[in-house]
Order: structure tokens, then sequence, then C-alpha cells
């Protein structure tokens, strides 16, 4: 599998454009992660967009905090960092993935904004 500092090389590399969200180039995912800060994103299936991505207000306060969307073409790409579905919200922090474990819909996305202000600290 995959050790975090190579999935987050992938990740820099095929970040999705089609989306509003904050686009990070590989050098500032790096620059990031070295800082020891903490990296957010959330992972779909490009066959499935998530509302929580296609609804522009649920985007505008995720693209607030810094989260990242990546489409992905199938699970099997994030499996090596334990995300059993997608959507999922991936916290790196120091390099290290922390999944959210809470329900991924438009109607819990305060409960995962609390989750993220919870963790960053």
């Amino acid at each position: 599998s995959l050790d975090p500092a190579e999935i987050l090389n992938w990740l820099a590399e095929t970040h999705d454009t089609d989306t509003n969200m904050v686009k990070l180039s590989s050098r500032n995912l790096h620059r990031i992660v070295a800082l020891e800060r903490t990296v957010l994103v959330l992972f779909f299936l490009r066959s499935e967009p998530s509302p929580l991505i296609a609804q522009s207000n649920c985007s505008t306060r995720l693209d607030r905090l810094g989260v990242v969307a990546v489409g992905l073409e199938n699970l099997a790409e994030v499996e090596g960092l334990g995300v059993e579905q997608l959507p999922a919200l991936v916290m790196f922090k120091h390099g290290l993935p922390i999944i959210y474990s809470g329900e991924m819909t438009v109607d819990s996305l305060d409960k995962m904004l609390s989750w993220v202000s919870r963790e960053s600290d």
C-alpha cells in the first residue's frame, strides 16, 4: 500500500480541476506537509459526484476550511488509507490520515465542519 507521502504526491498530481475547490500544486502540498500542517481532502467518485461538492453553498463552506476535492476512478485508489466508502473526508495530520467516520451528507455538513475544527487543533 502507499505510504502517506506517496499518497500526497499522487493527490497533488491527480487533483480535480473541474470543481471550484482549492487546488494545490504538488510543491504547495509538500510544503504544507513539510510544515506539519493539516491537509484536508474530500475524496469522491468521479462517476458519482457528491452533493457536498455539487451544491455551491456546501462546497463554499468546505473551501473556506481549505478542503481539497479529489475525484477518483474507484475506491481501490484510497483503500490503502483505510477508506471504506466514498465520499470520504480525510485529514492528513503530520502526514498521517485520519478518516471522518460520520455521515457524508449535506445534512451532516455542520457535524463534518465541527469535526474538522476539533481535529485541526
